[in-house]
């Protein structure tokens, strides 16, 4: 009975807690936008009971009255309601500016932005993922204040040159330093055969995450002698926790030449207009047909006519294919990844092929233990052909070609017969000769990871990057620089590996009153070896193009090695008191080979601060305000990339009197030291009204013990010693600012825009005024950092038709002799910047990115050849030249052109060449549209995603060339263009 009645007893409490709950629904969607959030955590507070979101934000959870819901979501403030009998709960949660908002990869780590102290700019997957690259840093150009791309060619793997805040140095590199997964790497052209291989082109862009780029002292200093020049962090993406996901994407696309404005070369008729009149101004008849050098008639143009830009330009094509597959479980997680890239140039004999492989495993071993892999293979083949002034040069070639020269003979074989460019028929040297080179990369690291116990950690990162590489140029004998010994070939093999360890001991603490205390210290060492062994042979014809197949007297074989080891010590200290005041500060040693054993060590330090306004009390009033943030910093650290072995004494090999000597060809200089940088820095960040961004960044950094080269009394023996003696100043101001002009639930749209303004002054150029630099570039103290120096081209003489020139009086003058020389123009850019604008609407967005550099002067070199007023003569000529002087009070702007021309008004150090260098490019619009999971859940695919996008669509510039950016330190002619590229694309995740 008893029994019963307790059985009874519980049946009605039962029935009575059961009647207690009720079902309460209701729909989850984001503040802002209205969108659905899905996937939203929903739990009944003190329980484990939930519930999640569907795709549509709506969710079903038994609770009852008094119970508390909590919903969480990534990215998003918590919030916490009571239940009330039966009343659904909907709810807008609102982002959580601060919170979400990135997670910024810095050295040795990552932070929050809003603990972080220094200037670092992000590139973020979604923007990586967008266009076609060829290689990383590309992708950087316009996008991030303070940092200047010059893509100066459009060879497919070709290299570029990136400027953090201008230049730091005169003779050593000014390139920052790339570090991949936490390991610095191989970077720059190591190709031995091809005009610009770019080494990181060997990287697979799809497999990267983000681009962080350390611009200050702050937060570039902890790499210590090898961050003068910034640091380029890249990460790849690794497995995250859930259901394997397999991703596969297929590009497929066409270049063409990137041309813009209306430079272009004489047609048919323009030239021999112009030649025969060259002729007649020097005094001679063209239609003398006993006078060759002479003979020009009219009869030409009867003749079958080429156009020599259309041999050597074609359409290129373009594919790209990833597949990757990513997933794990608490334990373990990984990410998978397989690549191939093909690219045909826009120029003949100009191709890029690259495969990649990448591993990336995490495996969490005990609670407190983790183990991970990061590897990454390449296989990459690159060719091309000669380029700038070299007569076998496509481009250049294609310049001198006359368009009544064919590139086959009546029978259809190769026109060796082409003297207006000695020969060299581009379109046969193409078929003929050899020119590539072939990377094989393995980029790999291992780490461990240990908590010590709550708080402290070690990690260990071994790594090993190495780079094989084999290049080959073979000159075939039936063209000119063959010819004369039956073929010829250059083969070289070289490798290249830098292997690292880096230990670090972690420790963090938090204090309920004290705040947050993180300090780590560390200890690093590396080695980097290079070796090269190259060969060549002439003899061995058109049958085997290999060493092999000629005899011993015709080969000949070179070795070069160098190494460098760095060893480090280094720490670095966070405190963060209630996400107000963050303070770090970190001190870092570096040993390194490349200096003499009595100045070896440099030591590297840092100290900054920042302030989260927007956290005080006195400012909760101002909603507006979502974010403000005001950081301050100073720090040091240095330049090692002088080169190997540079403070040694040297010798060199010589042959006195038919016997084998040696000689001293360098000083020993046994106090080289590093190039050391001292930089401030101050920035402000806000976001307002949840809907605009502006950040604004301050910086001086000035760099002393600046090698230069100083000239040593003639009783030394010696020109001149590399010392450190020079001191140099960038000083400027980055601005970037967003906002998001409409944010509705269906339809976005934002804009982006950045704008840098780098000022570089020389201080002390180790007691002298002034140097020059190459042919025609000066550094002035007090001036503008570099400019050209060239003599003061004046015009044309409307009465005689020559070419005119200012002299030392300012008078003119048509003697070239008699010219004065000046500077013409600064060489680096005043403003550099970038514009993007984003509209999306549902599944369809529409993305776009222009760039922009204005202020600069650029030297066209080529146009020496190509506008030589008669002095080239029997070659074609650039369309513009035309608008030559032909009778006394003409105005024109080109002078008379007379065969053989003797006057110099060509001459290559002139100001004639020197023109503005502002652009202002479309560089790409990418259109994507996502199919609605509800099209596509029956095929089993989580995502399909159809896309077009269009690369370097446009520039408007007024500079004499095909495009306008060009080498920063203008020594560049003829250079490969850019192409502009149409580029379909499909993308599915399963």
């Amino acid at each position: 009975m008893l029994q019963k009645s307790f059985f009874i007893l519980f049946l009605f409490c039962t029935v009575c807690l059961n009647a207690q709950q009720t079902a309460i629904k209701g729909t989850v969607t984001d503040c802002r936008t209205d969108e659905p959030l899905p996937g939203v955590a929903i739990k009944i507070s003190g329980t484990t009971r939930g519930a999640t979101t569907d795709i549509s934000g709506a969710y079903t959870i038994q609770a009852s009255s008094g119970d508390v819901l909590e919903f969480s979501y990534v990215g998003y403030l918590s919030e916490k309601i009571p239940v009330e009998t039966n009343k659904d709960i909907n709810l807008c949660m609102v982002l959580d500016i601060i919170g979400l908002e990135e997670v910024v990869v810095i050295g040795y780590g990552v932070t929050r932005k809003e603990a972080s102290t220094g200037s670092v700019g992000v590139v973020k997957e979604n923007e990586i993922g967008k266009v076609n690259v060829t290689s990383p840093e590309k992708i950087l150009q316009g996008r991030i204040a303070g940092v200047q791309i010059n893509n100066y060619s459009g060879q497919p793997g070709g290299g570029t040159e990136i400027y953090i805040r201008g230049i730091s140095s005169l003779n050593s590199s000014n390139q920052p330093l790339f570090v991949v997964d936490g390991v610095p790497v191989i970077s720059g052209s190591f190709g031995y055969s091809t005009t610009n291989s770019n080494i990181l082109s060997t990287l697979d862009p799809s497999d990267i995450e983000s681009i962080s780029v350390l611009k200050d002292a702050s937060a570039a200093s902890v790499y210590g002698s090898r961050a003068a020049n910034g640091v380029v962090l890249i990460t790849t993406k690794s497995g995250i926790k859930g259901k394997t996901t397999i991703e596969a994407s297929i590009r497929k696309g066409s270049s063409t030449l990137a041309k813009s404005g209306d430079y272009r070369f004489m047609t048919s008729e323009e030239l021999l207009t112009y030649h025969r009149d060259a002729v007649v101004n020097a005094g001679f008849n063209p239609d003398d047909r006993f006078d060759p050098p002479h003979y020009y008639p009219k009869t030409l143009l009867d003749l079958p006519q080429t156009d020599w830009f259309k041999e050597v330009f074609r359409t290129g094509q373009i594919w790209n294919v990833d597949l990757s597959a990513s997933g794990g479980d608490d334990n373990t997680q990984f990410f998978v990844s397989g690549g191939y890239y093909s690219e045909e140039g826009i120029m003949i004999g100009s191709d890029m092929k690259r495969y990649n492989l990448t591993l990336n495993l995490d495996q969490k071993l005990k609670k407190n233990i983790s183990i991970g892999v990061k590897a990454k293979g390449s296989y990459s083949d690159i060719s091309d052909l000669p380029q700038e002034l070299y007569w076998a040069s496509p481009i250049y070639g294609a310049q001198n070609m006359l368009p009544w020269q064919n590139v086959t003979d009546a029978d259809g074989n190769i026109n060796w017969n082409v003297p207006s460019n000695f020969n060299y028929n581009p379109v046969g040297i193409a078929r003929v000769n050899e020119q590539w080179d072939k990377f094989y990369r393995m980029l790999s690291s291992v780490y461990f990871h240990w908590e010590i116990f709550k708080g402290l950690t070690f990690k260990t990162n071994n790594s090993l990057d190495y780079l094989d590489s084999q290049g080959k140029n073979y000159y075939s004998p039936v063209m000119p620089d063959g010819a004369d010994v039956n073929g010829a070939i250059w083969s070289g093999i070289s490798k290249n590996s830098s292997m690292q360890t880096s230990n670090i001991l972690e420790y963090s603490r938090e204090f309920v009153t004290a705040g947050r205390f993180n300090f780590l210290a560390g200890q690093e060492a590396q080695l980097t070896s290079y070796s090269l062994y190259d060969l060549n042979a002439t003899g061995m014809g058109t049958k085997i193009h290999q060493v092999s197949n000629t005899t011993k007297e015709r080969k000949d074989i070179g070795q070069s090695l160098r190494e460098t080891s760095l060893i480090s010590f280094f720490g670095i200290l966070n405190y963060n008191f209630k996400d107000k005041y963050i303070l770090s500060a970190s001190l870092r040693g570096d040993g390194c080979s490349r200096f003499s054993p009595s100045n070896q060590w440099g030591v590297f330090y840092s100290a900054g601060a920042s302030w989260n306004m927007h956290n005080e009390s006195f400012l909760k009033a101002a909603d507006f305000l979502n974010y403000l943030k005001l950081r301050l910093s100073y720090g040091t650290n240095g330049n090692y990339n002088i080169g190997d072995y540079n403070f040694y004494g040297t010798y060199t090999t010589s042959e006195y009197n038919n016997n084998q000597s040696s000689l001293p060809n360098r000083l020993q200089n046994d106090d080289l030291t590093w190039e050391k940088n001292h930089e401030i820095n101050a920035g402000i960040e806000s976001i307002m009204f949840n809907r605009f961004n502006l950040n604004i960044e301050f910086y001086r950094r000035i760099t002393s013990d600046m090698l230069l080269w100083v000239q040593l009394p003639s009783s030394t023996g010696f020109y001149s010693q590399l010392r450190n003696t020079g001191k140099l100043s960038n000083m400027g101001i980055e601005l970037s600012a967003g906002y998001d002009i409409i944010s509705k639930r269906d339809l976005k749209l934002n804009a982006a825009f950045n704008l840098t303004r780098n000022i570089t002054e020389l201080l002390d150029l180790g007691g002298e005024q002034e140097i020059l630099d190459g042919w025609n570039r000066i550094h002035r103290l007090n001036e503008a950092f570099s400019q050209w120096y060239v003599y003061d081209w004046a015009g044309v003489n409307p009465l005689t038709g020559m070419g005119m020139w200012y002299d030392e009086n300012g008078e003119f003058t048509e003697k070239y002799e008699n010219a004065r020389r000046v500077t013409k123009g600064q060489i680096e850019p005043k403003y550099v910047g970038g514009v993007s604008l984003n509209l999306s609407w549902k599944g369809l967005s529409i993305s776009s990115m222009m760039e922009f550099k204005t202020g600069h002067y650029v030297y066209i070199m080529e146009s020496t050849y190509t506008k030589s007023d008669g002095w080239y003569i029997g070659h074609n000529q650039v369309a513009s030249q035309m608008d030559y002087w032909k009778n006394p009070g003409d105005k024109a702007s080109v002078p008379k052109p007379i065969a053989n021309n003797t006057s110099n008004s060509n001459a290559w150090k002139s100001s004639r060449w020197i023109e503005k260098g502002d652009y202002f490019r479309l560089k790409n619009v990418v259109v994507n549209y996502s199919m609605p999971l509800k099209w596509i859940s029956h095929l089993k695919l989580k995502t399909l995603d159809i896309s077009m996008e269009a690369n370097n669509i446009y520039a408007w510039h007024d500079v004499s060339y095909w495009d306008p950016e060009r080498s920063y330190n203008g020594n560049t002619y003829s250079t490969y263009p850019l192409s502009r590229q149409l580029i379909f694309g499909i993308k599915i995740g399963i």
